[in-house]
């Protein structure tokens, strides 16, 4: 199944701290703010993603400059397209095993493209080449 970056409990969270925005206690509402722009940094999005999101439901929220779904560079059909998703999921894992050396921004990349290659979604040899060049510089961890 492909990892979900606004889980149901962060939504209802959410939308707790969103109905907080309406308070008349300055404080209240600014704590609110913060605390949503807090969750969603722990997931690797940010409130553009927030936004993305309420516009668009159906499609899970993210913002990465390079990879866009609308618009994907030029289509990557290799004659064995199994093996070669198979690998870049490999290199998703690989990069998802050294999280604490990845940027936000490469974070949520690889999240999002790792989800489109479980739902089979088409991909661009851009993003390919962009997982290939994040996760040349990790090694697996054997232990």
């Amino acid at each position: 199944m492909a990892p979900l970056l606004l889980t149901r409990a962060l939504r209802q969270k959410l939308a707790k701290l969103i109905r907080m925005l309406s308070s008349d206690v300055d404080g209240e509402a600014l704590a609110a703010a913060r605390a949503i722009v807090r969750d969603l940094k722990k997931v690797g999005l940010d409130i553009h993603d927030l936004a993305d999101f309420v516009v668009d439901p159906a499609r899970e929220a993210y913002r990465a400059p390079v990879y866009s779904p609308r618009a994907p560079s030029a289509e990557v059909r290799p004659q064995n397209e199994y093996v070669a998703r198979n690998q870049l999921l490999v290199a998703c894992s690989l990069c998802l095993q050294n999280i604490d050396k990845l940027t936000p921004q490469e974070l949520t990349f690889i999240r999002i493209f790792e989800a489109h290659l479980v739902e089979q979604r088409p991909f661009g040899e851009v993003e390919a080449e962009r997982l290939r060049e994040i996760s040349s510089r990790f090694e697996w961890n054997t232990a």
